[in-house]
């Protein structure tokens, strides 16, 4: 009898946890119900359709892929996980990660920002463990929590900063390496003249997604392999070195194979790559493996009982009902939690007049391959002409209400592809503190360009600001982002101050026009405001 009530009670037990977990995991999907169809490249304009945009576009990114190696990483550690919930908790460092992902979460549903759940999620799962298994339970999820950030996607000026460069460095790669086995190319800024054909190195062959895919495989080696945790972190930091080395010898396969006009052999070859990309990083293990002499590790000492020592304890269910609970609350706060309403837009490109003076414009057409993921809210491409004389410029502004594009990049600087900057200066006696002055090089001629942003902050702040979408809620910036390029030939044999000289008598012109386009966007934005209030 005594026996049978305790079986009982035993299976009470179980049922019981059982039925906290459950609860536990309900409540997390209700708190991360914004991930459920999340991917890190919606909302952002792909300009290369098909397999080559889903597998190299530097703004995608393989949700599926992340969130279920992130569930084989938990499941391989189950059973270490549930012995560790049998030592004490850490609640100082479960306090700190649950709050943290508590204020996370709820600013990611108050502003529309589902990414944000990412960085929640991270600190939730170390929250968790850190509170039902304490520093043990905390270090066995720390590797599965950061595998998140590879989904986490970048602040996009901080990958507008990081692409174009890559860009450039392929290039000259590809120029080396067809070199150095004796064939002649010309360059041309992104492009590589080769024979008869022109390959331009667009952002999806900037390496920037292989490296990416190569660091979670480096990840992923060490974890299947059980490398040590030196020779992992060799792994991983060698992973983009490998990206940059294999796709340079990607953009030469393609350069060389005339059936890369066809989309499909395209992809195929940069599947290919990824796959020797794969191989070298196990390569790199065994040439470590052969370097570097590892010590045996020392025996196991058996295990005896020892008197006074404490046996592991019961399972927390106290604990596990209070991180349900914990749950349950957070949910339900964040289905309450009314979404912030976005202002009006204060002012228009659009209201720039077609005509500045004499000079009389027409569209022109904007290199979207080139510009890439750099994007904008509204844009404004024309080129104005007065007699024989011509001058091209954009506008580019951003409401910063979309957190997945930005207008700062070197691109914007650029009249287009195939251009080299050969010099650059402060130009003298004209407003803006950022403007620049260059002249830009092209196989149709040189070009004077002169560049500037308005109401931008440092590269650091403003990722900051994505990062954390601070744009979309009570410490939003009043005024937009723009970026003003305009550019004017500089003619053969010319030594630049006429083509100077018609900037620096158009551009008053110009930003007459800004200033009144701000000001009849003013009224509109205030009687909006009012509406609203």
């Amino acid at each position: 009898m005594i026996g049978g009530r305790a079986a009982s009670a035993a299976g009470v037990r179980v049922d019981v946890r059982v039925l906290l977990a459950a609860a536990a995991v309900a409540g997390a999907l209700v708190v991360y119900r914004g991930l459920f169809g999340f991917h890190p490249g919606a909302g952002v304009r792909n300009y290369v359709a098909g397999g080559e945009g889903m597998l190299f576009s530097p703004t995608g990114g393989s949700p599926f892929l992340v969130f279920g190696t992130t569930a084989w990483l938990l499941w391989s550690r189950q059973r270490r996980l549930l012995r560790s919930f049998e030592g004490r908790s850490s609640p100082i460092a479960a306090g700190t990660c649950l709050l943290a992902a508590s204020a996370i979460a709820l600013w990611a549903y108050y502003v529309a920002a589902p990414d944000l759940l990412i960085l929640s999620l991270i600190a939730m799962l170390l929250g968790a463990g850190a509170w039902l298994g304490g520093r043990r339970a905390f270090g066995l999820l720390l590797l599965p929590a950061l595998f998140l950030l590879f989904v986490t996607p970048l602040p996009p000026v901080l990958v507008n900063k990081i692409i174009f460069p890559l860009q450039m460095l392929t290039v000259e790669l590809a120029r080396w390496s067809l070199g150095a086995i004796g064939l002649s190319t010309r360059v041309h800024g992104d492009q590589i003249a080769f024979r008869d054909h022109v390959f331009q190195v667009v952002e999806s062959c900037s390496g920037f997604r292989l490296i990416q895919t190569l660091m979670m495989s480096a990840v992923l080696y060490a974890q299947l392999f059980q490398c040590s945790r030196r020779r992992a972190f060799a792994l991983f930091f060698a992973a983009p070195l490998i990206g940059i080395a294999v796709n340079a010898a990607r953009v030469d396969s393609i350069i060389l194979n005339p059936l890369s006009k066809f989309a499909a052999v395209h992809t195929a070859q940069g599947l290919v790559m990824l796959v020797i990309g794969v191989f070298a990083i196990a390569g790199l293990d065994g040439l470590l493996d052969r370097l570097v002499r590892h010590r045996p590790p020392p025996a196991a000492a058996p295990v005896r009982a020892r008197a006074g020592k404490r046996a592991p304890g019961p399972f927390p269910t106290g604990r596990l009902a209070a991180l349900t609970g914990f749950l349950a609350v957070l949910g339900a706060a964040s289905l309450a939690l009314p979404m912030w309403s976005p202002p009006a837009l204060a002012w228009t490109v659009h209201d720039v007049p077609s005509d500045l003076g004499e000079w009389h414009s027409q569209p022109l057409d904007v290199d979207e391959p080139f510009l890439g993921s750099v994007d904008f809210s509204e844009r404004l491409s024309r080129r104005f002409r007065r007699g024989d004389q011509e001058i091209d410029v954009l506008i580019g502004l951003d409401t910063r209400m979309a957190r997945q594009k930005s207008l700062i990049s070197e691109k914007t600087a650029y009249p287009g592809s195939g251009f080299d900057l050969v010099d650059a200066w402060s130009p003298a006696g004209l407003e803006g503190a950022d403007a620049r002055l260059g002249v830009m090089r092209g196989e149709r001629g040189d070009r004077l360009v002169i560049h500037w942003y308005e109401d931008i902050a440092s590269t650091p702040r403003e990722a900051l600001r994505q990062a954390l979408a601070l744009d979309r809620g009570p410490w939003r910036r009043p005024t937009p982002a723009v970026v003003v390029r305009v550019s004017t030939p500089v003619g053969s044999g010319a030594d630049g101050r006429p083509a100077e000289a018609r900037l620096r008598e158009f551009l008053p012109l110009l930003r007459d026009a800004l200033a009144q386009a701000r000001a009849r966007g003013e009224p509109r934005a205030a009687e909006a405001s009012a509406w609203r209030g």
